[in-house]
């Protein structure tokens, strides 16, 4: 590879390896100095098609879309072989810049001819290069391309010859390969921890199937119920797995959740809130994840007041299963349902009925719309609920799922602490020059 032409500094990173701290700085390249441009199409190749999914890298259509959208732009795909770079001009608010990923699971896929793609000269690191780009050392530069915004597909106005002319600090072979292998080193562990994550979650999922009599257990033993007798006026299940101290007490009633639950209809006024003590559907985080803090209020003049221990779900797409259960007092926006559990009902129990995929499937049944599906609140009031009479039974079941949630949390928390030393680490190894670019 050639050094390119002008004249620039050797330059050296924050932080070093002791066994390089002694030799020369890196010497800048383009990016076209140490790759090549990949133009190759697939024609009629039956190749797998692929995309791209930022923080996570390159995914099959089918992962992505549930479906292969290529169509009749397949034979104008590029081949893709092992090892091979792309770039995809879509942003995203991890990469606004877009995102750069190489091909490590699959020996050869096709991938939109729409996407920037490159193959590493033979003597280039491929971890080295993804290291920086994860650091998004090519959005730095890309950055006063982009100023004009995205086209009408989406896609940010960055040309081949643009991109292609990105500027890289870059060390020898032998440097490239230990940056390569430590940052290696850290994806396996968040890796194995996310492995751990996963299988906790199965775990309680699995766990709440048979604690929890499902919605479609709950329907069959209605009708059982009706054609056993038309005076009935009470529906009694049993869960499939019980605590042995219940397993001879008397079945599960089953109600609506409008008869365990109050709908908070409150108002508080926006003036008396704190940008922290507001929630919207924004700062909801996806899969029960909790709540980030807000960075403004609302322009209107009240919000929906709720408490300590009130339960919050996201009216707005409800399979993004934002359910939060408050640490605090505060207002909600008013595309947020705010749910207080009623005296004789535990308020874990009740979060752990609505956090479970039963009830938010429920609520996507019965959701209005499609770009912004809403659930019906009406529907949703009437949403049979199985709830043991005695207390001490939903306790305990609330005590076991809460356990288990403290798990998947404390090894959420250690995920993004290894993810916050990788980030940190590549900081430092990585040098970014940003005058040259701004």
């Amino acid at each position: 590879m050639n050094k390119q032409d002008d004249k620039q500094e050797r330059v050296i990173p924050k932080l070093r390896f002791p066994e390089f701290q002694t030799t020369l700085g890196w010497d800048t390249f383009k990016l076209n100095d140490v790759s090549t441009r990949i133009l190759d199409k697939v024609g009629d190749k039956k190749l797998m098609p692929i995309s791209i999914t930022a923080g996570v890298g390159i995914v099959s259509q089918e992962e992505k879309f549930g479906k292969n959208i290529s169509g009749k732009q397949y034979k104008n795909y590029l081949i893709l072989n092992k090892g091979d770079f792309v770039y995809n001009k879509g942003n995203s608010k991890k990469y606004p810049q877009g995102a750069i990923y190489y091909l490590d699971k699959w020996e050869k896929v096709a991938a939109p001819n729409v996407f920037l793609c490159f193959r590493l000269k033979s003597d280039q690191v491929h971890g080295f290069y993804q290291g920086y780009f994860d650091n998004n050392a090519h959005g730095v530069q890309l950055q006063k391309y982009i100023t004009s915004g995205a086209r009408s597909d989406g896609l940010l106005n960055i040309s081949a010859d643009t991109f292609f002319n990105l500027s890289f600090a870059i060390p020898d072979p032998k440097e490239q390969q230990k940056i390569a292998d430590c940052l290696s080193s850290i994806d396996e562990l968040i890796n194995l921890r996310e492995q751990k994550l996963t299988a906790l979650k199965q775990h309680k999922k699995g766990l709440m199937q048979q604690l929890f009599p499902s919605h479609n257990d709950l329907q069959a033993s209605k009708q059982a119920s009706k054609q056993a007798s038309k005076q009935a006026n009470k529906q009694i299940v049993y869960p499939k797995l019980r605590f042995p101290q219940f397993k001879d007490c008397k079945g599960w009633e089953v109600v609506e959740l409008m008869n365990i639950g109050y709908f908070v209809k409150e108002k508080i006024e926006v003036l008396n809130l704190n940008p922290e003590d507001y929630i919207s559907t924004e700062n909801l985080l996806s899969d029960y994840g909790g709540v980030t803090i807000s960075n403004k209020l609302p322009t209107t003049e009240k919000v929906t007041a709720f408490q300590k221990n009130d339960i919050l779900i996201s009216n707005i797409r409800p399979y993004l299963k934002k359910v939060w259960v408050a640490d605090k007092d505060g207002g909600a926006s008013n595309d947020i349902i705010v749910i207080r559990a009623k005296s004789n009902i535990n308020t874990s129990f009740l979060s752990s009925v609505i956090k479970n995929d039963d009830f938010i499937n429920y609520m996507m049944k019965g959701a209005k719309g499609l770009k912004m599906p809403r659930g019906d609140l009406g529907l949703i009031s009437i949403f049979p609920v199985a709830v043991p009479s005695d207390p001490k039974e939903q306790k305990a079941i609330a005590d076991c799922l809460s356990s288990l949630d403290k798990l998947i949390s404390e090894e959420n928390e250690q995920i993004g602490r290894l993810k916050d030393h990788k980030k940190g680490l590549m900081q430092q190894l990585f040098p970014i020059f940003r005058n040259q670019y701004e």
